[in-house]
């Protein structure tokens, strides 16, 4: 008998492979994927998570009492203590819908609380495992293909070394999607079997490191995830999540109950020493109105990080700074100049579930000249 021709094989090959990804995806799909890997106090709830809404609605409702609802990512630590601080003023909310969902995602001791696959906990310390499966289908007529695909199989991992330290790993292989939150396009000639689009990627990780817990917050996180700074519905002008995952270095302070300033300074392109660098200062006035000032910056040179972390300094100063040493060199202007740009929002709460919010962005703008 001819042995198949090397098309015939290649096609039989690909046919296995995908007849055992679809047996595993459905043998994962037997159990529930858990809304988090861990149940640790450190863990970040992903900006996309439609607790958020669940938290905005019980907030509207409610009032939100120090908690900055404008400000993602949320940690299940704060989480946690608003629905603490909820069933201490307003013990009626305990049977609302909202508050049930965020308490069964957050809390492993919830009625319907989903456990993490595999734990192992000694003398403090905590490892949880929790392999997933995922088919998630939008349809977006502005792009093309309208049908937006993404398949994947994965893990999310964590590790608690520490009181305060926490390390998270959310790993998968899957499809090419589209959007922030997508699988980047990496092509098939180095796909896990060539010639298949499905590649292995990084969705998010971090460490987070905290000082102290809500609403005196301190806490530092290495990551590469996501952050959303603003009241938008369904989106924000300044610091968004509709980009790809930021390669980021960050610092949350809460100065006072209903004063907080968060900070970043995130890689771009690390050969082209090209950056970003945020930072907000978030107020609440009384129980309705939450206010926000941001600056975002983007800017070359890796020389120049280190004024990009200090909050308080105007990014439109520090062109004057960099101009002082660099005059007769940078002919260019690559690293003297940088793209600035400002945002101011409000969220009002108007009565009992009506919320009236704005957000203004002016971008290029210098007050250095």
């Amino acid at each position: 008998m001819r042995p198949p021709s090397g098309k015939t094989r290649w096609h039989r090959g690909r046919a296995l492979i995908l007849v055992a990804a679809s047996a595993f995806l459905a043998a994962l799909s037997a159990t529930p994927r858990p809304a988090f890997a861990v149940y640790d106090l450190l863990e970040e709830i992903p900006v996309e998570n439609p607790l958020y809404s669940d938290i905005e609605s019980l907030a509207l409702r409610f009032g939100s009492d120090g908690f900055f609802v404008n400000r993602r990512p949320w940690t299940r630590g704060e989480a946690l203590s608003f629905l603490n601080d909820l069933r201490r003023r307003e013990p009626a909310a305990e049977g609302d819908p909202s508050f049930s969902r965020i308490e069964r995602e957050v809390s492993a001791d919830a009625p319907g609380a989903r456990r993490p696959a595999w734990v192992l906990e000694e003398e403090g310390r905590r490892v949880e495992v929790s392999p997933y499966a995922e088919a998630l289908y939008q349809e977006n007529r502005t792009l093309l293909p309208i049908l937006n695909r993404d398949y994947r199989i994965g893990a999310q991992a964590s590790a608690r070394v520490a009181t305060r330290l926490l390390f998270f790993g959310d790993w998968y292989a899957g499809t090419s999607s589209q959007g922030g939150h997508g699988t980047p396009n990496f092509g098939t000639q180095f796909a896990l079997a060539e010639g298949v689009d499905f590649n292995t990627w990084l969705n998010r990780g971090y460490v987070a490191l905290e000082g102290a817990e809500t609403p005196h917050r301190i806490r530092a996180t290495l990551a590469h995830s996501w952050v959303r700074w603003g009241p938008g519905a369904t989106g924000t002008l300044g610091v968004s999540d509709a980009a790809p995952a930021l390669d980021r270095l960050g610092f949350d302070i809460g100065i006072l109950r209903d004063v907080e300033i968060s900070w970043f300074v995130a890689s771009l392109d690390p050969v082209e020493q090209s950056y970003d660098a945020a930072h907000r200062l978030s107020i609440r006035l009384g129980d309705r109105l939450e206010l926000g000032v941001t600056e975002e910056a983007r800017f070359d040179g890796t020389d120049q990080i280190f004024y990009y972390f200090i909050p308080a300094f105007p990014y439109t100063f520090i062109e004057k700074r960099v101009d002082a040493f660099t005059a007769g060199v940078d002919s260019t202007n690559k690293f003297i100049k940088n793209n600035v740009m400002a945002s101011a929002d409000f969220s009002l709460k108007m009565g009992r579930g009506l919320r009236w919010y704005g957000e203004l962005l002016v971008d290029d703008y210098s007050i250095s000249s």
